[in-house]
């Protein structure tokens, strides 16, 4: 009996310990997706509000987290930031991103970019630096969906950049 309320006890202060501390795991999220359609591909990019905050501090900027939606200087600083940490390559040419914009939801950031003028790509070459140069252990995953295929990279300090290849039309 002493058994069980001594593992109650050390549960329910595992899950206060947890709630009450700040994250202690760093991962951004990006998607990429092609539409067809527009002949653009859709990035959003997902982001601890508070770690998106220390970034920009790297660039000088003094922007709370719960300002980055509804600053314009916020977002010039965001768009600096993804253009130093982001880079997506088409076979040898760097394919130039435009900033939509970015919003906040609870504790993450949204931001969102887009790539017009574009036939459906066989091969990207995706550099995610994204908070690598402030937390050794920084994991950015990246989903993409391109012409039906999905793929999923992670990448890290150690490994910032890979090729993805999709099929070819035949």
């Amino acid at each position: 009996m002493l058994k069980k309320y001594l593992y109650a006890w050390l549960l329910a202060g595992l899950c206060c310990g947890l709630t009450l501390s700040a994250h202690e795991f760093y991962v951004s999220l990006s998607q990429i997706d092609y539409n067809p359609e527009a002949s653009t591909l859709e990035i959003s990019i997902k982001i601890f509000s508070d770690d998106l905050e220390l970034a920009l501090k790297t660039l000088g900027a003094e922007v709370h987290a719960d300002q980055v939606d509804s600053s314009e200087t916020a977002n010039r600083y965001i768009e600096r930031y993804l253009q130093r940490c982001l880079i997506i390559e088409n076979e040898a040419d760097k394919l130039a991103w435009q900033y939509l914009g970015s919003e906040t939801e609870m504790d993450v950031t949204w931001c969102y970019l887009e790539i017009t003028d574009l036939n459906e790509p066989t091969k990207l070459m995706i550099t995610n630096r994204l908070l690598i140069d402030i937390y050794d252990e920084q994991l950015n995953i990246v989903h993409l969906n391109i012409g039906g295929q999905k793929k999923s990279l992670m990448l890290s300090q150690n490994t910032p950049k890979l090729l993805v290849t999709f099929r070819e039309d035949e």
